[in-house]
């Protein structure tokens, strides 16, 4: 007897602490689209592994290869969020990426990488996106046009070297403008909707990007750095170039003169992303040893 109660009493407490665990997991949140993202995070690991694991991928296509790398980081970053958001782990990347603790971050996250990975599996794909940032400063006051010019000038290489302000704008601009030409290329978006769907989310990385990079200091890139805080970084945005450079480097495959422009666009995101890099590591080695003040990046 006493054993069956103990079992039983073993029982309802594994059941007690499932549930409890399950409670931790659904939250407020609705149990379908919970379940759906866990299932949606789950499947874009498992397609990452698939790509991870195939040597001839690796030697045929290394592009490719590196991008199933980021495919398998998303995944694993997006199923902690969903399957357990109050690991330390979970909150971690939610204080780097706090876009991702709403559903719609979390939406227009999946939905990219499900337009892009529908693309692979058709064809090849067409455009891409990289760029840099940094932390917004306070706002200058402007005392007539050249003045206000002159500061804004000040806060974007505050702090920071120069030649990375200039090579981040140009970046952040050169997203822009091949997204807007790819949006205007309303034969794509008949022929090859996804395409189209993927330049529409260019166009809206290449606005966030321009404002983050030209203008710091202003509300609107505060808003976007609170909730995307990696950009505040030049090892978060270095991320976001290598990330964004191999995709318009491998949508470079497709026919015609744009490819040029997406190869190009590419390969000038990977160098300045190996760039950010490097600089990261001599400013936070020059920081640490009280030589070069705090800045924004």
């Amino acid at each position: 007897m006493e054993n069956s109660n103990g079992n039983a009493a073993g029982g309802a407490s594994f059941k007690d602490k499932a549930r409890t665990a399950w409670s931790d997991v659904i939250g407020d949140s609705n149990p379908i689209l919970k379940i759906s993202g866990i299932i949606g995070a789950f499947l874009v690991v498992l397609i990452g592994f698939f790509g991870f694991f195939s040597v001839f991928n690796a030697v045929l296509s290394p592009l490719s290869y590196m991008l199933s790398i980021f495919y398998i980081i998303f995944g694993l970053v997006l199923l902690a969020v969903e399957a357990a958001p109050k690991w330390s782990l979970s909150e971690l990347i939610l204080h780097w990426a706090p876009f991702l603790g709403t559903l719609i971050g979390r939406g227009l996250m999946v939905s990219h990488h499900g337009a892009i990975l529908s693309l692979r599996m058709a064809g090849p794909q067409s455009s891409t996106i990289g760029a840099q940032s940094f932390t917004p400063g306070e706002r200058p006051q402007p005392t007539g046009f050249k003045a206000r010019v002159k500061n804004i000038w000040g806060k974007v290489t505050e702090g920071d070297p120069v030649h990375i302000r200039i090579l981040g704008s140009l970046a952040a601009i050169g997203i822009l403008v091949v997204a807007i030409l790819g949006c205007f290329n309303f034969a794509n978006s008949v022929l090859n909707p996804l395409t189209y769907i993927l330049t529409v989310f260019y166009l809206i990385f290449g606005i966030i990007l321009c404002f983050v990079e030209i203008l710091p200091s202003s509300g609107i890139t505060g808003w976007f750095i609170e909730r995307a805080a990696f950009l505040g970084t030049l090892y978060g945005r270095s991320l976001v170039y290598i990330y964004l450079g191999l995709l318009y480097i491998g949508g470079g495959s497709q026919s015609g003169a744009s490819s040029w422009a997406y190869i190009v666009l590419g390969i000038y995101l990977v160098v300045i992303a190996i760039i950010f890099i490097i600089t990261g590591w001599r400013v936070n080695s020059a920081r640490a040893s009280g030589s070069l003040p705090n800045s924004r990046v």
